[in-house]
């Protein structure tokens, strides 16, 4: 019984049901009592199905795990395809290990203008987690969180104070690039402090508005603070540490005019 493209003369080994299997030098194939293949296996380790493909069907204990590219000798591209269209018949949808080393890219490809959605059928949260830490959360209640593992706003962005100076927590930056330098424009930082001396008692609450002096250098270096509103809702231009609702360290212009404050 010969079956092309798989064998050139395959002979039947055993049936089993309705399923017989054939092999030959060039390998196996299982077929249908409708003498169609329905999965074959060839020398050169090619598996293909015509239907459903089961790994470790049963087993109520133990693991169940298909590995790609396991006992490799050297590095190379290590990927599972998804065909679900006549368009992109080579890819749809590609999960991919780079061939870099050990250190190389792992991607999810997706093509086509369709969406890519990461779904939890469930009230399931989504973790992201860098260095096996997580570092990013969107909840089932659809709060996100950075820093956070239970935001309760819609976005919580969250970081342990720093000890020194204005005890400053987590910053929401803003910035641009040339193209070869990136500068940071401005930051909005959270800070703990309050009045004119700053106490940290009761751990109070503050933002910081900080933005990028004239001809500073790239990155943060340039990057000063301008205005405070702290736990008390004082208002600082050009201090951190104001002592009334409005604390300006400066002359004030208003219209025309410029207004100059002294000590009496």
């Amino acid at each position: 019984h010969c079956v092309t493209g798989v064998q050139t003369c395959a002979l039947p080994i055993f049936a089993s049901g309705s399923t017989t299997y054939f092999g030959s030098q060039n390998g196996y194939v299982w077929r249908s009592a409708a003498d169609s293949d329905i999965m074959s296996l060839t020398n050169s380790g090619a598996l293909s199905s015509s239907g459903r493909l089961f790994v470790s069907t049963g087993v109520s204990t133990g693991d169940a795990s298909i590995d790609v590219g396991q006992g490799r000798t050297n590095s190379g591209y290590a990927f599972i395809d998804f065909v679900g269209d006549t368009t992109y018949n080579d890819y749809g949808l590609r999960l991919i290990r780079g061939n870099g080393g050990a250190n190389t890219y792992s991607q999810l490809v997706h093509r086509g203008t369709g969406t890519l959605d990461i779904v939890t059928i469930e009230a399931g949260d989504v973790r992201i987690l860098t260095s096996n830490s997580e570092k990013v959360r969107v909840t089932s209640g659809g709060n996100v969180g950075i820093g956070r593992t239970d935001p309760t706003a819609s976005l919580d962005v969250h970081r342990g104070f720093v000890a020194s100076g204005l005890y400053e927590a987590k910053a929401l930056a803003i910035t641009t690039d040339n193209g070869s330098s990136t500068w940071t424009l401005g930051q909005i930082v959270g800070y703990v402090g309050a009045g004119s001396s700053n106490s940290t008692t009761g751990f109070p609450g503050g933002l910081m508005f900080k933005t990028k002096l004239p001809d500073s250098n790239a990155g943060e270096s340039g990057v000063t603070t301008s205005m405070v509103i702290d736990a008390n809702g004082n208002v600082g231009i050009a201090t951190t540490a104001p002592s009334q609702k409005l604390d300006v360290q400066g002359p004030v212009a208003i219209g025309p005019d410029t207004v100059y404050a002294y000590s009496a």
